[in-house]
C-alpha cells in the first residue's frame, strides 16, 4: 500500500466537527480550533486523523467522567495525518479539542484567496481530498459527521457555511465579528463549505419552506434573478422525483471571485464561478441562458445524489457526476420543453462515442487506490457516456420504474453511504430485467456495440438475429484482438401482429 492509497483504521468514528476558525482575506494564516466529538471502538489510547499543511498548537482529549489528557502528536506527511496519543486508554465517547495555525492555499484548493481584479474573498474548495488543510479530521467519503463552523472576522464582510445562520456577536474591545451556524446533518467532509468577503445576498425566496439566497460580488445583484428562477423549478423538482424532501436547512448559491471547478455541490453552500451563476438578461445567448440552467440543476441535483446519498469511496464518483448530468438534462426538460435540451446533449453524447471507438478509452467505472485516481478519469467517457448509459435504462425500464428505483435508493441509504450496486439492485427490484448485469457490461469495459439485425422469412414465420461486436472508428481493429467484448443490449422490438396491432418485445 503506497502513502497515497493509505485508509484510516476503523477505531474512531467521528459525529461531529465543532469548528472555530479565525480568518480573513488580509491575512496569510488563520488560527482554528476544532472540538471533535465520536466514539472509540474498544479501548484506545490514540487516533489518526489527516491533518495536511496544519501546526498543532494544543490538543487535549475528553472521555465520560475521567479528566482530561494532553495529547502528543506525531506527524506522517507522506500520508497526509496526525497520530493522536494520550496516556491512558478511554473507551466509548471522547471529545479531542484541537487548537492550530494554518496557511491559505497557493491553488484553489483548501481554503485560499480568490480574487478577481478588485474583488477578493477567502474561499474553501474540499474536493477531494482538501478538507484537511482545513481543519484536522476523517477525510473519507463514508465517514459521515456533523459540521457546526463559528467563524470570526471582519466585520464588513459576510460569511456563508454549510449550516444555516444562528447568531453574531462581536469581540469585546476588538473590531473582528463571530458569525455561528447551526450544526448540518451527516456530512462528508469534502463537502464542507465556507467563504467569506464582501458578498451581497439576493433577497430570500423561500422554496417548499428551504431559504433559498445567490451571493454576488457588490454592485452585481441584479444578476442573480435568473439563478432564482432556475432554483424555484427544480428544487420542487427534485423533492418529488426522488421521494424525499431537500434535507438540509438553507439553500444558499455564490458566486465566488475566482474557482477551479466550474461549481462545487457542496450542502447547502454551492459555490460557483460567476459566469456560471449570474447572468445579465440583456446579453447572454439563448445556448449561454440554458448552460447556467443546467449548471445549477445539476449542483442542485448532487443535494440528494451525492450529499444525502454517498458514495462509499472514490470509485464511484462517476456515478454521482453522470448521474447528476442526467438529471439536470431531465429537470430542464421538464422546466422548459421548448428548449429540447435532449438534442443539446445529443452533441455531448457524439464527443462520447467518437472518444469511445478508439483503443484509448477506458471504461466508465475503474477501480481507483486513490482520490486522485479518480479525477484523472473525469472526461466525456466519465459525464457524457455515464449519462447516456443511465437514459438508455430508464427507456428501457420505463421513466416510472426507473423513478421508483432511484425513490427506493434515495429512501434507503439517506444520510449514508452506498455503492454502484446497491443502486442496480434497487432499480432491478422494479423491472424484470437484469439491470445489474447490464449495467456492469456497460460500465466495466471500453467501448460500444454495433449491432448487426438479419430478418429471415420463411413459412409465413419471421426470424430476426443480432449481432454485436465492438465498434472502432478505425476498421483495421473491427475484427481484431479487441473484440471479444460482449454487452447485455437492450432492445425493444416492436411489430405489426395479423390483426394490425403493434406489438412489442423486450430483449437484453
Amino acid at each position: 500500500m503506497t502513502a497515497s492509497s493509505y485508509r484510516l483504521a476503523r477505531t474512531f468514528a467521528p459525529a461531529l466537527y465543532d469548528i472555530s476558525l479565525y480568518a480573513a482575506p488580509r491575512l496569510d494564516h488563520f488560527w482554528g480550533r476544532v472540538v471533535v466529538k465520536g466514539r472509540l471502538t474498544g479501548a484506545q489510547r490514540s487516533v489518526e486523523m489527516h491533518a495536511r499543511g496544519l501546526e498543532l498548537l494544543e490538543a487535549h482529549v475528553d472521555g465520560g467522567d475521567e479528566d482530561a489528557q494532553q495529547v502528543t502528536l506525531q506527524v506522517h506527511p507522506e500520508r497526509e495525518t496526525w497520530a493522536l496519543s494520550w496516556p491512558r486508554a478511554l473507551r466509548g465517547e471522547v471529545c479531542l479539542t484541537i487548537d492550530y495555525k494554518g496557511s491559505l492555499g497557493r491553488g484553489m484548493h483548501g481554503l485560499y484567496l480568490a480574487t478577481d481584479g478588485p474583488e477578493k474573498a477567502l474561499v474553501s474548495q474540499c474536493e477531494a481530498t482538501d478538507a484537511r488543510a482545513i481543519f484536522p479530521c476523517l477525510d473519507e467519503p463514508d465517514r459521515k459527521a456533523s459540521l457546526r463552523w463559528q467563524i470570526c472576522t471582519d466585520p464588513e464582510l459576510q460569511v456563508i457555511t454549510n449550516g444555516k445562520p444562528q447568531s453574531t456577536h462581536r469581540v469585546p474591545g476588538r473590531r473582528e465579528i463571530w458569525h455561528r451556524f447551526a450544526p448540518t446533518r451527516v456530512i462528508p467532509t469534502y463537502l464542507a463549505a465556507v467563504t467569506i468577503g464582501a458578498f451581497e445576498a439576493s433577497k430570500v425566496q423561500t422554496v417548499q419552506g428551504i431559504p433559498c439566497r445567490v451571493w454576488s460580488g457588490r454592485n452585481k445583484n441584479a444578476q442573480t434573478a435568473f439563478a432564482q428562477e432556475v432554483t424555484a423549478q427544480v428544487l420542487p423538482f427534485y423533492s418529488a422525483y426522488f421521494g424525499h424532501p431537500y434535507n438540509y436547512e438553507k439553500l444558499d448559491q455564490v458566486a465566488v471571485p475566482g474557482f477551479d471547478a466550474g461549481a462545487m455541490e457542496n450542502v447547502g453552500a454551492i459555490f460557483y464561478r460567476q459566469t456560471l451563476l449570474l447572468m445579465r438578461a440583456e446579453s447572454v445567448s439563448w445556448s449561454g441562458q440554458k448552460r447556467i440552467a443546467e449548471v445549477i440543476a445539476h449542483e442542485i441535483a448532487h443535494q440528494w445524489f451525492g450529499n444525502l446519498v454517498t458514495m462509499r469511496w472514490w470509485d464511484d464518483l462517476w456515478l454521482n457526476e453522470a448521474f447528476a448530468t442526467w438529471m439536470a438534462y431531465k429537470a430542464c426538460h421538464a422546466w422548459k420543453p421548448q428548449w429540447r435540451m435532449w438534442d443539446d446533449f445529443l452533441s455531448s453524447k457524439q464527443e462520447a462515442m467518437a472518444a469511445d471507438a478508439r483503443v484509448s478509452t477506458h471504461p466508465i467505472y475503474t477501480p481507483v487506490k486513490t482520490p486522485a485516481e479518480a479525477t484523472e478519469l473525469f472526461d466525456v467517457i466519465t459525464y457524457e457516456k455515464g449519462c447516456a448509459v443511465l437514459r438508455m435504462v430508464e427507456h428501457f425500464m420505463g421513466e416510472q420504474a426507473f423513478a421508483r428505483g432511484i425513490a427506493r435508493y434515495i429512501n434507503a441509504f439517506k444520510n449514508a453511504n452506498a455503492e454502484g450496486a446497491d443502486l442496480w439492485a434497487k432499480l432491478g427490484a422494479e423491472s424484470s430485467a437484469p439491470v445489474e448485469q447490464m449495467m456492469q457490461s456497460w460500465i466495466n469495459q471500453p467501448g460500444f456495440p454495433l449491432l448487426q439485425v438479419t430478418l429471415e422469412h420463411q413459412g409465413g414465420q419471421t426470424r430476426m438475429t443480432l449481432c454485436q461486436r465492438r465498434f472502432f472508428s478505425d476498421a483495421k481493429l473491427a475484427h481484431g484482438k479487441h473484440d471479444a467484448a460482449l454487452w447485455h443490449v437492450p432492445v425493444v422490438v416492436h411489430y405489426q401482429k395479423a390483426d394490425g396491432s403493434i406489438g412489442e418485445h423486450r430483449l437484453t
